[in-house]
C-alpha cells in the first residue's frame, strides 16, 4: 500500500476471556450460533492482486479462515473477478464459504454495449442456477436502465439476492448517485419497490474518511453530510460504506485505517459496512475491528437515530476546552445513537443510548458536550464499553460550571475514539468467547466458541454455585494451529436447587483471560400428587406432577398398617394421571403412600366404601 499519514492509533485495551469441551475445527462448522444482527462484508483481493495466479489455493485459504470470520461477525465475502479460464473453481470456492458460514458476493463486469444486459441477466442466471450464487457486486460502468432491468427479472422469477451493490462510479456527486438509484426505482413496479433496495457503493463518504485522516486543516464535522445517506434522500439499506478495498488506488490506502473504521462501524445508519481483509488480517488492526463489531450488535443495531452533536448548525452545546492545543470542533466528531429498540436495551427493559467520539487531532481531547435527553434521566451514567478513553464514566452533570444541562465531559487520546453506552455494562471484549448454559434434563450443557487465537494452550472451564467462588470444573486442550472452533461440555454434577455460574479461562503459555459467565437455575425437585374420583367407585385418578424423573414406590396399608399392595413405577417430567382400580380390597379404611429415593413424599386416607 501507498504511505499515508497514521489514521487512529489506539490505546491497547487489556482484556479478559473463556472455555469448553466437545470440538468443531472451521472445516467442520456444524453447530449453529445465533445469526448475526447486522450484516458485515469482507473485501479480498486475492488472485485480482497477483496475476496469474490460479484460484484453487485460495480455496484452501478460505477453508481455514471462513469459520473465523463468521465468528467475528462477518456474513459475506465481495470477491474479486474470476478469470474465465478459472469459472470451474467457483463452485469449490462458494462451497468452502458456505461451510464456514459466509456467503460469497461474485463480480459481474457491468455491460459495455447496448445490447449487453442480456449477458449480465445471463450470467446472474447462470450463477444462481450452477452454484445457488445470488448476492452480486457489478462493475462501474452500470447504467441504471440496466441495474433495473437485472432487478425485475429476479422479481419475476422470485430469486431476489439479499444483497446486490453496483458502482455508479468514483466521479459521481452524492446528488448523481440518488439520481441514479432512483432512476432504478422508476422502473420497478410500484408494488415490489418496497422491497427491493439496490445498493450503491458509497464513495462521496470514503473520500471524506480520507481527508479527515490525512488532512490536518481538514474540517471532520463534513463526515456528517457527505455520505449519500446525509447527503440526499438515501437510506443506509441503498449504500456500501467502506475504508480501504482492493478496486481502489494503492495511493489513496490509508495505512491506519482504525479512525475510519469506528465511524462506519458504529453508525448503523450509514449503510452496511465493508471491510477490507488485509485491514482484518493486519495485527494490529484486527482486535479493534472485532471490537467494534460487537458493540455494534450488542449496542447500536436496531438503533433507529442517529443525531450529530457537534454539527455546524447542532442545538446541543460543546465546549472543547483543549481547543488551544488544536483539539477543537473542527477535528472531533461526536455523535449520539437512539437505544430504545436495541440488543441491549431489550435485555435490560431500559434505554441503552450511545456516545460515540472520534479525535482526529494530535492533541488529547477535553470536551463538555451537551446530549439528546430524550431517552436520559438526570443520574444516568455514560459507560466507556471500548477502554479508548481517559474518562471511562461520563456523568451527566458534567456540563453544570458552563451552564450546560445534560452534558458531560469527555477526554480522548490524540487520534483515538470510543464508545460510552447509557447504564451499567461491561466493556466489549475484541475476540470475545461466547459462552451459554441451559439446563437439560439432570445436567447443564455449556457450549461456547472459541475465536481462533495462537498461543492459547488449554481450556480450564470453572464453576460457582448459589454465588460461592469459582472452582475448576473441567480441563481440555485447545484445538491446535489457533483453528476457531467449538466446545461442548455436560456438567451431569449440577444438583437441584442451586444457582451456577460457569466461566472459561483461557490460558497461554504466561497469560490468561476469562469469558463473561454465564449462568442457570437448577429448580429444586418438586413432584406433587394429587387423588381424585374416576368414573365409578372402584376407581381413582391419581394426578402426578413432576419436574423430575426417576423411580418411585406406592403402597397401599391397611387400618393396622399391614402393607396390602405395592408397586414401583416410573416418575416422569410433566403431568401423568395412574389409574388405582379398588375392586380387589374389601371395604374399609385404608392409606396410600409414595416414597421417592426411599423417603416418603406423600400420603393420603383411601375409603372403600
Amino acid at each position: 500500500m501507498g504511505a499515508e499519514p497514521i489514521c487512529g492509533k489506539r490505546s491497547k485495551v487489556q482484556y479478559n476471556r473463556f472455555i469448553l469441551f466437545l470440538i468443531i475445527t472451521s472445516a467442520l462448522w456444524a453447530l449453529p450460533r445465533q445469526a448475526a444482527a447486522q450484516d458485515f462484508l469482507l473485501e479480498a483481493c486475492l488472485w485480482q492482486c497477483s496475476p496469474g495466479d490460479s484460484v484453487a489455493p485460495y480455496v484452501r485459504q478460505i477453508q481455514r479462515e471462513a469459520a473465523q470470520w463468521k465468528y467475528a461477525g462477518f456474513t459475506g465475502l465481495w470477491l474479486p473477478e474470476i478469470p474465465a479460464a478459472q469459472a470451474a473453481s467457483l463452485g469449490a470456492l462458494s462451497g468452502a464459504l458456505r461451510a464456514g458460514g459466509i456467503e460469497p458476493l461474485v463480480f459481474l463486469p457491468a455491460p459495455a454495449a447496448a445490447g449487453a444486459p442480456d449477458k449480465l441477466l445471463a450470467d446472474a442466471k447462470a450463477l444462481r442456477d450452477r452454484h445457488r450464487i445470488r448476492n452480486l457486486h457489478i462493475g462501474p460502468g452500470l447504467e441504471a436502465w440496466h441495474y433495473a432491468a437485472l432487478l425485475n427479472v429476479m422479481i419475476a422469477e422470485k430469486a431476489v439476492p439479499d444483497i446486490i451493490v453496483a458502482d455508479p462510479g468514483r466521479q459521481r456527486s452524492p446528488a448523481g448517485i440518488a439520481t441514479w438509484i432512483n432512476a432504478v426505482y422508476d422502473q420497478i413496479p410500484d408494488a415490489d419497490a418496497p422491497h427491493i433496495f439496490p445498493r450503491a457503493l458509497d464513495h462521496p463518504l470514503r473520500e471524506a474518511l480520507r481527508k479527515a485522516c490525512t488532512s490536518p486543516g481538514y474540517d471532520v464535522r463534513q463526515l456528517f453530510s457527505a455520505g449519500l445517506r446525509d447527503a440526499t434522500t438515501l437510506t443506509g439499506f441503498h449504500t456500501v460504506t467502506y475504508v480501504n478495498a482492493s478496486f481502489l488506488p494503492e495511493s489513496e490506502a490509508l495505512a491506519d485505517p482504525m479512525l475510519a473504521y469506528s465511524y462506519i462501524l458504529s453508525n448503523n445508519q450509514l449503510g452496511l459496512p465493508m471491510v477490507q481483509l488485509d485491514d482484518y488480517r493486519n495485527a494490529e488492526h484486527r482486535d479493534a475491528i472485532e471490537q467494534l463489531m460487537e458493540a455494534h450488535r450488542k449496542y447500536v443495531f436496531n438503533s433507529t437515530e442517529v443525531e450529530y452533536l457537534n454539527r455546524p448548525d447542532s442545538e446541543r452545546r460543546s465546549v472543547f476546552r483543549s481547543a488551544a492545543q488544536g483539539a477543537d470542533e473542527e477535528r472531533a466528531i461526536l455523535f449520539q445513537m437512539e437505544g430504545r429498540n436495541t440488543p441491549a436495551a431489550q435485555a435490560s427493559g431500559e434505554s441503552r443510548d450511545v456516545l460515540v467520539a472520534i479525535n482526529f487531532s494530535d492533541a488529547p481531547l477535553r470536551v463538555v458536550q451537551a446530549l439528546n435527553p430524550s431517552n436520559l434521566r438526570p443520574d444516568d451514567v455514560f459507560y466507556d464499553v471500548l477502554g479508548g478513553s481517559d474518562t471511562p464514566e461520563l456523568r451527566l452533570n458534567a456540563g453544570e460550571e458552563s451552564g450546560i444541562p445534560f452534558a458531560v465531559y469527555i477526554e480522548l487520546p490524540p487520534r483515538s475514539y470510543s464508545m460510552w453506552v447509557q447504564g451499567e455494562t461491561g466493556m466489549v471484549l475484541p475476540g470475545e468467547i461466547r459462552l451459554s448454559a441451559a439446563r437439560t434434563g439432570e445436567a447443564v450443557e455449556l457450549s461456547w466458541e472459541s475465536p481462533g487465537r495462537p498461543g492459547i494452550r488449554f481450556f480450564e472451564l470453572e464453576r460457582s454455585a448459589n454465588g460461592g467462588i469459582f472452582e475448576r470444573l473441567a480441563e481440555l486442550s485447545a484445538m491446535p494451529g489457533a483453528q476457531a472452533a467449538v466446545y461442548l461440555f455436560l456438567d451431569e454434577t449440577a444438583e437441584r436447587g442451586k444457582r451456577y455460574a460457569y466461566r472459561v479461562k483461557a490460558l497461554k503459555t504466561d497469560d490468561f483471560f476469562y469469558s463473561p459467565v454465564a449462568s442457570v437455575e437448577m429448580p429444586a425437585e418438586r413432584t406433587r400428587f394429587e387423588m381424585n374420583a374416576g368414573k365409578t367407585p372402584d376407581e381413582r385418578v391419581l394426578r402426578i406432577r413432576s419436574n423430575v424423573q426417576g423411580p418411585a414406590k406406592m403402597t397401599i396399608y391397611d387400618k393396622a398398617g399391614q402393607a396390602v399392595t405395592a408397586e414401583n413405577f416410573a416418575i416422569n417430567t410433566g403431568e401423568a394421571r395412574r389409574l388405582l382400580l379398588l375392586e380387589a380390597l374389601p371395604r374399609g379404611v385404608y392409606v396410600i403412600e409414595i416414597k421417592i429415593k426411599g423417603e416418603r413424599v406423600w400420603a393420603e386416607r383411601l375409603v372403600r366404601l
